[in-house]
């Protein structure tokens, strides 16, 4: 199997990439790394947006992980609107090449966040329609799982929407209290 984790320079991607070794080969893709790959895995940089690099991206992939409106917020310094940009017709350019080269499968990775202004008593399930606010790590998300959803619909694509918690990596969990939503 061969997977692709856009997003690939996070610390998320990297876990993620490493323990899906023994499942198939995986490749991760971002705009630019700052740290070597780790063992077995390839790196690939390119922007989505443009329709060679993702063409380029998903060739020979049969699943895609996107997990890169989960960084974009957080790498987007004072522009807003190049994060912005980069979620939606980077989440379109992917499935354009997605859907061109037959790729079986998406994931996509996206925020709880969404339904942090409902009641906290309230069981939210899959059934449950995000409310994001205007804030940049909620928009960035949200846009995608609209792009994701439309394109799918557009195609023979098998698609699913995982809304993570806040993910966290050991030196913040051992320096904060404890956190429900914490992911590690």
């Amino acid at each position: 199997m061969q997977l692709l984790i856009t997003g690939g320079d996070s610390r998320f991607a990297r876990a993620l990439a490493v323990a899906l070794q023994p499942v198939g080969q995986v490749r991760l893709f971002d705009a630019q790394f700052t740290e070597p790959a780790p063992a077995g895995v390839a790196l690939q940089t390119g922007d989505l947006r443009e329709p060679a690099a993702a063409a380029a991206a998903v060739a020979g992939v049969d699943t895609i992980i996107h997990l890169a409106p989960l960084t974009l917020a957080a790498n987007a310094g004072d522009d807003a609107l190049a994060a912005l940009d980069q979620a939606t017709r980077g989440a379109y350019g992917l499935m354009q090449a997605a859907n061109a080269a037959q790729v079986e499968r998406i994931i996509l990775g996206s925020t709880l966040a969404m339904f942090d202004r409902l009641p906290a008593h309230w069981q939210v399930n899959e059934d449950w329609r995000p409310r994001p606010t205007p804030e940049l790590a909620q928009l960035c998300p949200w846009l995608t799982e609209l792009s994701v959803r439309e394109s799918v619909r557009a195609g023979a694509m098998q698609a699913i929407c995982l809304r993570f918690g806040d993910i966290v990596d050991s030196a913040a969990r051992a320096s904060q209290p404890y956190d429900p939503r914490w992911v590690h």
